[in-house]
Protein backbone atom coordinates (compact mmCIF):
# COMPACT_ATOMS: atom_id res chain seq x y z
CA UNK A 1 0.00 0.00 0.00
CA UNK A 2 1.11 3.55 -0.79
CA UNK A 3 -0.34 6.98 -0.14
CA UNK A 4 -2.95 8.13 -2.64
CA UNK A 5 -1.96 10.85 -5.11
CA UNK A 6 -5.42 12.41 -4.95
CA UNK A 7 -6.26 12.02 -1.29
CA UNK A 8 -3.30 12.54 1.05
CA UNK A 9 -3.50 10.28 4.08
CA UNK A 10 -5.47 7.60 2.24
CA UNK A 11 -3.66 4.39 1.44
CA UNK A 12 -4.26 2.66 -1.90
CA UNK A 13 -3.20 -0.63 -3.44
CA UNK A 14 -1.75 -1.16 -6.94
CA UNK A 15 -5.07 -1.31 -8.87
CA UNK A 16 -6.39 1.76 -7.06
CA UNK A 17 -3.16 3.63 -7.81
CA UNK A 18 -3.44 2.61 -11.47
CA UNK A 19 -6.96 4.04 -11.58
CA UNK A 20 -5.69 7.31 -10.09
CA UNK A 21 -2.90 7.48 -12.69
CA UNK A 22 -5.30 6.69 -15.55
CA UNK A 23 -7.74 9.32 -14.29
CA UNK A 24 -4.97 11.91 -14.05
CA UNK A 25 -3.76 11.17 -17.59
CA UNK A 26 -7.28 11.33 -19.00
CA UNK A 27 -8.06 14.58 -17.20
CA UNK A 28 -4.83 16.15 -18.46
CA UNK A 29 -5.62 15.04 -22.04
CA UNK A 30 -9.07 16.63 -21.79
CA UNK A 31 -7.55 19.84 -20.48
CA UNK A 32 -5.13 19.98 -23.43
CA UNK A 33 -8.07 19.48 -25.79
CA UNK A 34 -9.88 22.37 -24.09
CA UNK A 35 -6.81 24.56 -24.58
CA UNK A 36 -6.71 23.56 -28.25
CA UNK A 37 -10.36 24.55 -28.65
CA UNK A 38 -9.70 27.90 -26.98
CA UNK A 39 -6.75 28.47 -29.32
CA UNK A 40 -8.95 27.68 -32.35
CA UNK A 41 -11.54 30.16 -31.09
CA UNK A 42 -8.93 32.90 -30.63
CA UNK A 43 -7.41 32.15 -34.04
CA UNK A 44 -10.85 32.43 -35.68
CA UNK A 45 -11.51 35.75 -33.93
CA UNK A 46 -8.13 37.03 -35.09
CA UNK A 47 -8.91 36.06 -38.69
CA UNK A 48 -12.22 37.93 -38.52
CA UNK A 49 -10.45 40.95 -37.06
CA UNK A 50 -8.03 40.90 -40.00
CA UNK A 51 -10.92 40.86 -42.45
CA UNK A 52 -12.46 43.86 -40.70
CA UNK A 53 -9.11 45.70 -40.54
CA UNK A 54 -8.60 45.15 -44.26
CA UNK A 55 -11.99 46.72 -44.90
CA UNK A 56 -13.64 43.51 -45.98
CA UNK A 57 -17.28 42.70 -45.48
CA UNK A 58 -18.07 40.42 -42.61
CA UNK A 59 -21.09 38.16 -42.41
CA UNK A 60 -22.26 38.27 -38.76
CA UNK A 61 -24.30 35.08 -39.12
CA UNK A 62 -21.29 33.27 -40.56
CA UNK A 63 -19.11 34.50 -37.72
CA UNK A 64 -21.61 33.38 -35.09
CA UNK A 65 -22.09 29.96 -36.67
CA UNK A 66 -18.35 29.45 -36.94
CA UNK A 67 -17.55 30.49 -33.36
CA UNK A 68 -20.48 28.59 -31.85
CA UNK A 69 -19.40 25.57 -33.85
CA UNK A 70 -15.96 25.68 -32.29
CA UNK A 71 -17.36 26.08 -28.79
CA UNK A 72 -20.63 24.19 -28.91
CA UNK A 73 -19.82 21.07 -30.84
CA UNK A 74 -16.52 20.65 -29.03
CA UNK A 75 -18.20 21.03 -25.64
CA UNK A 76 -20.83 18.41 -26.43
CA UNK A 77 -18.20 15.97 -27.70
CA UNK A 78 -16.04 16.57 -24.62
CA UNK A 79 -18.96 15.97 -22.27
CA UNK A 80 -19.79 12.66 -23.93
CA UNK A 81 -16.12 11.61 -23.89
CA UNK A 82 -15.78 12.58 -20.21
CA UNK A 83 -18.92 10.59 -19.36
CA UNK A 84 -17.45 7.56 -21.11
CA UNK A 85 -14.13 7.89 -19.30
CA UNK A 86 -15.79 8.30 -15.91
CA UNK A 87 -18.06 5.32 -16.48
CA UNK A 88 -15.11 3.21 -17.62
CA UNK A 89 -13.11 4.13 -14.53
CA UNK A 90 -16.07 3.33 -12.28
CA UNK A 91 -16.45 -0.09 -13.90
CA UNK A 92 -12.74 -0.82 -13.40
CA UNK A 93 -12.92 0.23 -9.75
Amino acid sequence: MVESMKTPGRMVNRPQLQIEVDTFLTESKLKFEELNRQDAFKRQLFEYALVIAEGGALNPVGVAVSLFGILGIGAIADNRRKDGVINGLKRNA
